[in-house]
This record gives C-alpha cells, structure tokens and sequence, in this order.
C-alpha cells in the first residue's frame, strides 16, 4: 500500500515499464524498458511513502548465458543413484543373513 514507483539509475520509471505486486512488493520489469538500458550495471531504487530501498543489477548483451549453478551431470547423477542402490542391497543381503 506504501509503494509509490521506482527508479532505476536516479531516473523515475514509467509505471508502464513495470508491473508491482503487493505483499512483498514483487516488481517484474518489462523487457522493453530493460532493452534501453545499456550493458553493464545499474542502480534500481524502490520507493515508498515512507522511505526506499534499492539493488544493483546487471544488464548483459545476451550473448552470454547466465549461470544458474546448476552444473551436475545426468550421468554422474545416475552412477551416483546405482552406487547407492548397490549398497542398500548388500545391506539388506548382509541382514538377511544374520
């Protein structure tokens, strides 16, 4: 109820250019503002009645794709998962045994 717009690099932006969400006031900006937005970083500030906030961001070219973190493999997943199987079944072979 308190959010009143936002700026991104000392300059108010368009309430066209965004779309705010209340609760935890989520901002989705929209790829048309961002695609004027030269390469690099830049500051955005959230504004409120009663004060703001703000980040920096990067924009990229788009001809790098960003990392995620996600780097595991299927295969190493699966050896992984085979390795473990293997185990519990000597376990159980060596309960059944007792």
């Amino acid at each position: 109820a308190k959010f009143a717009g936002i700026r991104v690099d000392d300059r108010m932006v368009d309430p066209t250019y965004y779309k705010a969400i209340s609760g935890s006031t989520i901002i989705t900006i929209s790829p048309e503002y961002l695609d004027t937005l030269s390469s690099g970083e830049h500051l955005l500030a959230v504004i409120y009645l009663d004060g703001e906030t703000g980040c920096a961001f990067s924009v990229t070219d788009g001809s790098a794709s960003p990392q995620t973190g996600d780097t595991g493999s299927i295969a190493g997943s699966a050896a992984l998962a085979a390795l473990a199987l293997a185990g519990l079944l000597l376990l159980n072979r060596r309960r059944k045994r007792s």
